[in-house]
């Protein structure tokens, strides 16, 4: 990993000393790939850049904010406010959120508070209460108590490992280059993962740059999933089979006569 690592980076420092330029952005990414096996305990995949000026020229880190935003496949979540009743949790009142990324990475040179107004991490979908919040289901409007059910969204995620806001999560090295570890925990879901680069100063848009990744699983386990997804009602009972058989062989084995 860490070779492919100073190899990435050793490519972005030749294509900005040749003055390329993507709109104001080199990124680069240290996999493109992430594969699950059975021993997989959490990973990473590590961002290299680039800022350009409008003549394609390197410029000072100094004058730049960046947003990284790494979004995993959307999922709908429903959150809802559980309260004891009669000794009994009893679900109540509750919001769906639409269409929002089962894993959301926030990384920053800084608090993204400093980078941009309210209005303008809403109107972008940047942070993870934006994120949040533009996915809750208004369709019959704002409801008084959509603010306690967002931040319960963020704090079950959070909580997950699964949302994580950064504000010190990229680093300018040196110059104009910078780096960012998208850190992905062991339950992270399967799919592909979009990563967005913004290039901001004083709130407003530079450039922007996408890419992605994939995490999929091992060629073993994938095997195994596609079988079991193919053949459900045989897998079923071939674990429940199996359940059983060692229930009945731990028996034999510790049975004290």
């Amino acid at each position: 990993m860490r070779i492919v690592r100073l190899a990435a980076g050793a490519a972005l420092l030749a294509l900005a000393a040749q003055g390329a330029r993507a709109e104001g952005l080199i990124v680069s990414l240290s996999s493109d790939e992430i594969v699950i096996a059975s021993n997989y305990q959490g990973a990473s995949v590590t961002l290299f850049g680039a800022a350009l000026d409008r003549d394609g020229e390197v410029s000072p880190a100094g004058t730049y904010d960046l947003v990284v935003t790494t979004r995993g496949p959307a999922q709908t979540f429903d959150v809802r406010e559980k309260e004891r009743t009669l000794g009994f949790w009893v679900n109540r009142e509750g919001r769906e959120f639409v269409r929002a990324p089962s894993f959301l990475s926030v990384l920053t040179n800084r608090p993204i508070a400093e980078i941009a107004d309210p209005a303008a991490l809403r109107r972008d979908d940047l942070g993870l209460d934006a994120a949040a919040k533009r996915r809750l289901d208004g369709a019959a409007g704002p409801k008084p108590g959509d603010a306690d059910f967002v931040a319960a969204l963020r704090r079950l995620q959070e909580g997950r490992g699964l949302w994580r806001e950064d504000p010190r999560g990229v680093d300018f090295i040196g110059y104009s280059l910078f780096q960012g570890e998208i850190r992905l925990p062991p339950n992270v879901p399967f799919g592909v993962f979009d990563v967005e680069v913004r290039l901001m100063r004083a709130g407003k848009l530079l450039a922007r740059q996408n890419t992605t990744f994939k995490v999929v699983k091992s060629n073993f386990e994938a095997r195994i999933a596609e079988a079991a997804d193919a053949n459900r009602l045989f897998y079923g009972a071939a674990a429940v089979v199996l359940a059983l058989l060692s229930g009945w062989l731990a028996s034999v084995i510790f049975r004290r006569d």
